[in-house]
């Protein structure tokens, strides 16, 4: 068996809360917690563990005294309180630039509902990147009638050919980059740039209060992420991999 982070999604999307004015005391039942985590997972004896907390759960010992490997990862939050012109100022001047032209050549965004439009994108970066991504698991993402009210397919155009697309998902307080992608053959430097903006502009309208770029450990990705102003935020991974599933892994070359 097995007990990851569901598919695309940025984290298992732990929250814990605990009515304790004692700092001493919060921190041990928290603690507690994630004890009792640990060796639930542990006592599934699952070939494969591998799940990211979100980046407000900073305490990991008791999954480092259960024998699993525990590694920082990275990713960006944008704070959607800020003003458009604060968050325009935030950004690279590059990131300001591929928005400025994008919207000077007449390049569009808009919200598709058409997911064959918008995995088509998808599929090119992915072929051509050589991704490894479960195709069942991405349409299940795309076309599931429980995440219609929660998830929104970008699609950046111009003069009716699609040049980049992105998909976000949001609950009631952020908004999360999960994947996107552009047509080599059709590019523009803004295109994807300019797809993010309207989906940053779009979740302040909602009253989300952080965008989450989600971030990378490829670093012209993470640089590119890093251009949009937001705060760098840690969080963690947890993993155990079986003999078996590490020569799988291997096998595969990921």
């Amino acid at each position: 068996g097995y007990t990851i982070t569901s598919p695309l999604a940025p984290h298992i999307g732990l929250e814990i809360s605990i009515d304790s004015i004692k700092l001493e005391s919060k921190q041990s039942k928290e603690k507690a917690i994630h004890k009792a985590i640990a060796e639930f997972i542990d006592a599934g004896k699952d070939s494969l563990v591998e799940f990211s907390l979100p980046t407000e759960i900073i305490d990991t010992q008791a999954y480092t005294w259960a024998g699993f490997d525990v590694s920082p990862r990275h990713t960006y939050h944008i704070d959607l309180n800020q003003s458009e012109e604060q968050l325009l100022n935030s950004m690279s001047s590059e990131r300001r630039k591929n928005i400025r032209k994008a919207q000077e050549d007449g390049l569009r965004v808009e919200i598709v509902r058409d997911t064959d439009r918008f995995r088509s994108i998808v599929q090119k970066t992915i072929k051509r990147q050589r991704i490894s991504i479960d195709q069942g698991i991405l349409d299940k993402v795309l076309m599931s009638e429980y995440l219609d009210e929660y998830r929104s397919m970008y699609v950046c155009s111009f003069q009716g050919r699609d040049l980049a697309a992105s998909l976000i998902v949001h609950d009631e307080h952020r908004s999360y980059y999960l994947i996107g992608g552009y047509d080599s053959s059709n590019s523009h430097s803004g295109a994807g740039t300019l797809n993010l903006w309207k989906a940053i502009l779009d979740s302040k309208r909602r009253a989300n209060k952080v965008f989450d770029l989600e971030g990378s450990m490829i670093p012209e990705v993470e640089r590119y992420f890093r251009g949009f102003g937001g705060k760098l935020k840690t969080y963690f991974s947890i993993e155990r991999k079986s003999t078996l599933a590490n020569i799988a892994k291997r096998i595969k070359g990921s």
